[in-house]
Protein backbone atom coordinates (compact mmCIF):
# COMPACT_ATOMS: atom_id res chain seq x y z
CA UNK A 1 0.00 0.00 0.00
CA UNK A 2 1.98 3.00 -0.91
CA UNK A 3 2.38 6.24 0.82
CA UNK A 4 3.49 9.68 1.05
CA UNK A 5 6.59 10.89 3.38
CA UNK A 6 3.93 13.51 4.69
CA UNK A 7 1.78 10.05 6.09
CA UNK A 8 4.78 8.87 7.22
CA UNK A 9 5.57 12.07 9.16
CA UNK A 10 2.07 11.86 10.36
CA UNK A 11 1.80 8.68 12.32
CA UNK A 12 5.83 8.65 12.77
CA UNK A 13 7.09 11.55 13.71
CA UNK A 14 9.80 10.75 15.73
CA UNK A 15 12.86 8.21 14.48
CA UNK A 16 15.55 6.56 16.90
CA UNK A 17 18.91 5.24 16.29
CA UNK A 18 20.21 2.78 18.45
CA UNK A 19 24.37 2.23 18.98
CA UNK A 20 27.21 2.12 21.22
CA UNK A 21 28.30 5.05 23.63
CA UNK A 22 31.91 4.52 22.38
CA UNK A 23 30.34 6.01 18.86
CA UNK A 24 29.37 9.44 20.45
CA UNK A 25 32.51 11.25 19.99
CA UNK A 26 32.67 10.35 16.04
CA UNK A 27 29.09 11.05 15.70
CA UNK A 28 29.28 14.31 17.51
CA UNK A 29 32.41 15.39 15.36
CA UNK A 30 30.75 14.73 11.81
CA UNK A 31 26.95 15.47 12.59
CA UNK A 32 25.91 12.42 10.65
CA UNK A 33 25.76 8.78 11.07
CA UNK A 34 27.52 6.10 8.37
CA UNK A 35 26.96 2.97 7.94
CA UNK A 36 28.88 0.24 8.44
CA UNK A 37 29.93 -0.55 5.04
CA UNK A 38 31.18 3.18 4.78
CA UNK A 39 33.32 2.79 7.63
CA UNK A 40 34.76 -0.92 7.10
CA UNK A 41 35.74 0.39 3.80
CA UNK A 42 37.13 4.30 6.03
CA UNK A 43 39.34 1.66 8.00
CA UNK A 44 40.78 -0.29 5.18
CA UNK A 45 38.78 -3.52 6.07
CA UNK A 46 36.48 -3.70 3.53
CA UNK A 47 36.14 -7.45 3.25
CA UNK A 48 34.34 -7.31 6.36
CA UNK A 49 31.49 -5.54 4.72
CA UNK A 50 30.14 -9.30 3.44
CA UNK A 51 31.39 -11.09 6.90
CA UNK A 52 28.66 -11.91 9.65
CA UNK A 53 29.24 -10.51 12.95
CA UNK A 54 27.92 -13.41 15.18
CA UNK A 55 29.10 -12.75 18.56
CA UNK A 56 31.05 -9.27 19.14
CA UNK A 57 30.95 -5.87 17.41
CA UNK A 58 33.82 -4.59 15.30
CA UNK A 59 36.85 -2.00 16.83
CA UNK A 60 37.84 0.24 14.15
CA UNK A 61 40.27 3.40 14.03
CA UNK A 62 39.43 5.72 11.90
CA UNK A 63 41.58 8.82 11.86
CA UNK A 64 41.29 9.86 15.99
CA UNK A 65 38.14 8.43 16.36
CA UNK A 66 37.64 4.64 17.78
CA UNK A 67 34.66 3.08 16.45
CA UNK A 68 32.70 -0.06 17.22
CA UNK A 69 30.64 -1.46 14.83
CA UNK A 70 27.31 -3.97 16.64
CA UNK A 71 27.40 -7.48 16.39
CA UNK A 72 24.98 -9.41 14.38
CA UNK A 73 23.57 -12.19 16.81
CA UNK A 74 20.20 -11.98 15.90
CA UNK A 75 20.76 -12.76 12.45
CA UNK A 76 20.86 -16.59 11.57
CA UNK A 77 21.45 -17.75 7.74
CA UNK A 78 19.36 -20.66 8.91
CA UNK A 79 16.01 -18.85 9.63
CA UNK A 80 15.67 -16.84 6.30
CA UNK A 81 14.06 -17.49 2.96
CA UNK A 82 16.42 -15.82 0.73
CA UNK A 83 14.78 -14.74 -2.46
CA UNK A 84 16.51 -16.51 -5.87
CA UNK A 85 19.66 -15.00 -6.27
CA UNK A 86 20.34 -14.34 -2.56
CA UNK A 87 22.28 -15.56 -0.13
CA UNK A 88 24.06 -14.83 3.52
CA UNK A 89 26.82 -12.47 2.33
CA UNK A 90 24.68 -10.87 -0.04
CA UNK A 91 22.29 -10.12 2.91
CA UNK A 92 24.90 -8.91 5.15
CA UNK A 93 25.94 -6.16 2.18
CA UNK A 94 22.81 -5.20 1.41
CA UNK A 95 21.98 -4.68 5.67
CA UNK A 96 25.83 -3.19 6.27
CA UNK A 97 24.91 -0.47 3.56
CA UNK A 98 22.21 1.05 5.39
CA UNK A 99 21.60 3.44 8.47
CA UNK A 100 18.68 2.21 10.13
CA UNK A 101 16.17 4.23 12.57
CA UNK A 102 12.77 2.68 14.34
CA UNK A 103 10.07 4.91 14.01
CA UNK A 104 7.86 5.98 16.84
CA UNK A 105 6.55 8.90 18.84
CA UNK A 106 7.73 11.27 21.21
CA UNK A 107 6.97 8.26 23.61
CA UNK A 108 9.24 5.92 22.50
CA UNK A 109 9.81 3.81 19.78
CA UNK A 110 8.26 1.09 18.14
CA UNK A 111 8.49 -2.34 20.25
CA UNK A 112 11.07 -3.77 17.70
CA UNK A 113 12.94 -0.47 18.89
CA UNK A 114 12.28 -0.89 22.42
CA UNK A 115 13.44 -4.68 22.06
CA UNK A 116 16.56 -3.63 20.40
CA UNK A 117 17.59 -0.89 22.95
CA UNK A 118 16.75 -3.40 26.31
CA UNK A 119 19.28 -6.33 24.23
CA UNK A 120 21.95 -3.37 23.95
CA UNK A 121 21.66 -1.31 27.11
CA UNK A 122 23.68 -4.20 29.21
CA UNK A 123 26.37 -2.87 26.07
CA UNK A 124 26.15 0.78 27.40
CA UNK A 125 24.04 1.75 24.22
CA UNK A 126 22.56 4.94 23.55
CA UNK A 127 19.69 6.23 21.76
CA UNK A 128 19.44 8.85 19.21
CA UNK A 129 16.19 10.85 19.20
CA UNK A 130 15.13 12.77 15.87
CA UNK A 131 11.91 14.33 14.32
CA UNK A 132 11.39 12.68 11.71
CA UNK A 133 10.31 15.50 9.29
CA UNK A 134 13.81 17.36 10.41
CA UNK A 135 15.65 14.41 9.21
CA UNK A 136 14.14 14.45 6.00
CA UNK A 137 14.92 17.90 5.28
CA UNK A 138 18.41 17.74 6.32
CA UNK A 139 18.74 14.56 3.81
CA UNK A 140 16.73 15.84 1.00
CA UNK A 141 18.76 13.88 -1.85
CA UNK A 142 18.19 10.78 0.09
CA UNK A 143 15.57 8.57 -0.95
CA UNK A 144 14.60 6.73 3.25
CA UNK A 145 13.79 2.75 2.25
CA UNK A 146 11.51 1.17 5.08
CA UNK A 147 11.23 -2.89 5.80
CA UNK A 148 7.60 -4.46 7.40
CA UNK A 149 9.98 -6.49 10.34
CA UNK A 150 13.24 -6.12 12.02
CA UNK A 151 15.45 -6.88 9.04
CA UNK A 152 18.13 -8.47 11.09
CA UNK A 153 15.93 -10.67 13.39
CA UNK A 154 14.35 -13.14 11.99
CA UNK A 155 12.38 -15.44 13.82
CA UNK A 156 11.89 -19.19 13.69
CA UNK A 157 8.47 -18.20 15.38
CA UNK A 158 7.13 -16.44 12.59
CA UNK A 159 7.91 -17.75 8.81
CA UNK A 160 8.13 -16.63 6.44
CA UNK A 161 11.44 -14.82 6.88
CA UNK A 162 11.82 -13.62 3.75
CA UNK A 163 15.00 -11.41 2.68
CA UNK A 164 15.72 -10.28 -0.65
CA UNK A 165 15.28 -7.26 -3.36
CA UNK A 166 12.10 -6.42 -1.60
CA UNK A 167 13.15 -6.31 2.06
CA UNK A 168 13.40 -2.60 2.01
CA UNK A 169 11.23 -0.47 -0.29
CA UNK A 170 10.86 3.05 -0.86
CA UNK A 171 7.52 4.63 -0.13
CA UNK A 172 5.82 4.76 -3.51
CA UNK A 173 6.39 0.74 -3.59
CA UNK A 174 5.91 -0.53 0.26
CA UNK A 175 3.30 -3.14 0.92
CA UNK A 176 1.74 -1.98 3.92
CA UNK A 177 0.77 1.73 5.26
CA UNK A 178 2.85 4.04 6.54
CA UNK A 179 1.64 2.71 10.23
CA UNK A 180 2.98 -0.60 8.99
CA UNK A 181 6.78 0.56 8.54
CA UNK A 182 8.66 -1.34 11.36
CA UNK A 183 12.06 0.14 10.50
CA UNK A 184 13.26 3.09 8.58
CA UNK A 185 16.63 2.95 6.37
CA UNK A 186 18.80 5.11 4.46
CA UNK A 187 21.59 3.87 1.87
CA UNK A 188 25.34 5.15 2.78
CA UNK A 189 25.20 8.17 5.61
CA UNK A 190 22.67 10.81 6.98
CA UNK A 191 23.42 14.17 8.27
CA UNK A 192 21.68 14.61 11.41
CA UNK A 193 19.48 17.99 12.24
CA UNK A 194 21.00 20.18 14.96
CA UNK A 195 17.91 19.31 17.10
CA UNK A 196 18.38 15.94 17.67
CA UNK A 197 18.37 14.88 21.00
CA UNK A 198 20.39 11.98 23.08
CA UNK A 199 18.43 10.04 25.59
CA UNK A 200 19.16 10.80 28.97
CA UNK A 201 18.05 8.13 31.37
CA UNK A 202 15.00 6.69 30.64
CA UNK A 203 12.60 7.64 27.54
CA UNK A 204 11.08 10.03 29.48
CA UNK A 205 14.64 12.39 29.61
CA UNK A 206 16.31 13.77 26.09
CA UNK A 207 19.01 16.35 26.04
CA UNK A 208 20.52 17.85 23.52
CA UNK A 209 22.66 15.56 20.82
CA UNK A 210 25.18 18.91 20.03
CA UNK A 211 26.32 22.23 21.65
Amino acid sequence: MPFELSRLVKVRPVLFHITRRANLESIRAHQRLFCASELFAEAGAAERITEHRPHDPVLLRIGSHTVLINDQRPLRAEWIDFEEGWDFPHLIAHLNARVFFWPGTTRGPNQYGRNHAACYDKHDAIVIRVSTQHLLDANPRAEPEFCRYNSGAPSPRSRPNPRGSRTFLSAHLFELSASGVAEVTFPDSVELPADTQLRDGDWNRWVPLFG
